[in-house]
């Protein structure tokens, strides 16, 4: 089983990150690193003091721009999509 997780910058993106993972923890694991690394460079490069609340709502929003999905043989399944809210499983046409 495959998982793809799909990253944008912004809710605009139109190339967002595209990366494929044989297990789950794996997806999960990349997907904290990169949120960690975005928080970090928006927090480094803020000219002012970021609270605890706004750190939070950074955070919040780097997860809404976030889309996991679970790709067996023909079967898609979207474990999260933040950006829509909703929960789709469909089928690819080969």
């Amino acid at each position: 089983m495959n998982y793809k997780v799909t990253y944008a910058i912004d809710s605009l993106d139109t190339k967002p990150v595209i990366k494929t993972f044989d297990e789950e923890y794996e997806a999960l694991e990349w997907l904290e690193n990169e949120v960690q690394e975005r928080i970090n460079w928006t927090v480094e490069h803020s000219p002012y003091t970021i609270s605890e609340k706004e750190y939070k709502e950074i955070e919040e929003n780097e997860y809404t721009l976030v889309r996991i999905e679970k790709i067996t043989s023909n079967k898609v399944e979207l474990i999260n999509d933040d950006l829509f809210g909703e929960t789709i499983t469909g089928y690819s046409i080969s």
